[in-house]
């Protein structure tokens, strides 16, 4: 089996582009990253992990995105929180100061089966100061 290409984002933003579909995007920026996606095609695929804890934002521009992420809280307690695809179009993760994730451990994979459409799976992590906060937003 092939090796899956990797990106280290080590920058403010990063604009992903059609042919890096499969890539592992390793976000690595402690003062946070925002990450845009392409435009949502049939086929299309990105997994995000956190390298360094940080704020993070992965953003689907006019896209939706849908699915559910589990979020464990420094290991005391897990929540899941569902996308409405009616109108989240971003991932919104706060690191070390709110409770949406983005702590080290951090792993997320966007898929995309119809054009438009993005599916978040996977798990985020996130502290324990604050009360647990869905990550996707509008």
């Amino acid at each position: 089996m092939a090796r899956k290409r990797v990106i280290d984002v080590t920058t403010a933003t990063r604009t992903l582009s059609r042919n890096e579909n499969g890539t592992i995007v390793v976000l690595d920026r402690a003062a946070g990253s925002t990450i845009t996606l392409p435009s949502a095609g049939r086929g299309l695929e990105f997994q995000f992990v956190v390298k360094t804890s940080g704020a993070y934002t992965i953003d689907a521009g006019t896209d939706k995105i849908r699915g559910a992420l589990l979020q464990s809280e420094d290991d005391v307690a897990s929540h899941s929180f569902t996308a409405d695809p009616a109108s989240h179009v971003k991932i919104e993760m706060g690191g070390a100061t709110t409770q949406t994730g983005g702590l080290v451990g951090t792993n997320i994979t966007l898929t995309c089966d119809t054009d438009g459409i993005w599916t978040a799976s996977g798990s985020s992590v996130a502290t324990t100061a604050g009360t647990a906060t869905t990550p996707f937003s509008a």
